[in-house]
């Protein structure tokens, strides 16, 4: 269902060392979501491109944001971050699941 796709954001810049740690850690988590079916849809944000990332988040970085909202910044842990994706999307359900019932 595609209200249950779960946005991930990397905030971060080229020759981080940081934000390719960060970038491993996503794709074995973006790759385990695959295989269990969890929608997942991956966004990268480069700071030296995006003023508005760079003035919120330019020394914190790099930053992971679920659905727009911070998650971590600096390390970013595999085991965590797919609990909080799952976690994530089970807000998502039950927000979804008390609209349908208001609507009946």
């Amino acid at each position: 269902m595609a209200s249950e796709v779960v946005e991930l954001t990397l905030v971060g810049k080229p020759d981080c060392h940081l934000c390719d740690d960060a970038k491993e850690v996503i794709e074995r988590v973006r790759k385990a979501a695959a295989s269990n079916e969890i929608g997942l849809q991956y966004v990268e944000v480069n700071i030296l491109e995006n003023n508005q990332m760079a003035e919120k988040y330019g020394e914190e970085i790099p930053v992971v944001l679920l659905n727009g909202s911070p998650y971590a910044s600096f390390h970013i842990y595999e085991d965590k971050l797919a609990y909080a994706i799952l976690h994530e999307r089970d807000r998502m359900r039950a927000k979804a699941r008390r609209w349908w019932r208001r609507r009946k």
